[in-house]
């Protein structure tokens, strides 16, 4: 399962690779992928392989306020983690409902990263997304209250978010999903 915001496009070959994944690895409950970015043209302007979410973190609502955001057009779940998700308190959040989400999985589980663009974040006038301070409030209502060990783990994990691919790929390797071209699979 996922959703995608009207102007934000999902990739034409993203059902088929989900499916493959969800298939071949249980283990997965949820995942995100490349953050990727277009401009009003729709044109690729960043794509960028996330390092890691850390369940601790998205409970604390410490990604898009300190760490990067979990780029909801590109995150994906199993239809079982929707058990924790009181509906009444996601539709009556207009800006901060994907991190209502987010936080809740992370009660269940840590969500794997694929190396891959599966959707695109578009940036245009006018978008809700501007309004930062009311996100944030949003993000605040539904988040647990971040302890200082949780900050102090944000402080060190955002400059490993600044690195070189390899370098992620090298300290993410238990929730980071590859595609191995010579073994034809994503593991």
């Amino acid at each position: 399962m996922g959703y995608s915001n009207a102007v934000d496009p999902v990739h034409a070959n993203a059902g088929g690779l989900l499916a493959a994944i969800f298939c071949a690895r249980p283990d997965v409950r949820w995942h995100s992928a490349m953050h990727t970015l277009l401009n009003e043209r729709h044109q690729v302007t960043a794509a960028r392989l996330p390092f890691k979410y850390r369940g601790r973190l998205l409970r604390a609502g410490l990604y898009g306020r300190f760490l990067p955001f979990v780029q909801q057009e590109s995150t994906f779940w199993r239809r079982e983690l929707l058990a924790g998700v009181d509906y009444g308190r996601l539709a009556g959040l207009r800006l901060a409902g994907d991190h209502y989400l987010w936080s809740r999985f992370a009660r269940d589980s840590e969500p794997f990263i694929i190396a891959t663009i599966l959707g695109c974040f578009t940036i245009h006038e006018g978008q809700l997304s501007q309004n930062r301070a009311a996100y944030y409030a949003e993000m605040r209502s539904v988040s647990d209250t971040p302890t200082p060990w949780d900050l102090a783990l944000a402080a060190l994990d955002l400059p490993l978010w600044r690195m070189p691919d390899k370098i992620k790929k090298l300290l993410n390797h238990k929730h980071l999903l590859r595609y191995h071209h010579g073994r034809h699979q994503w593991s």
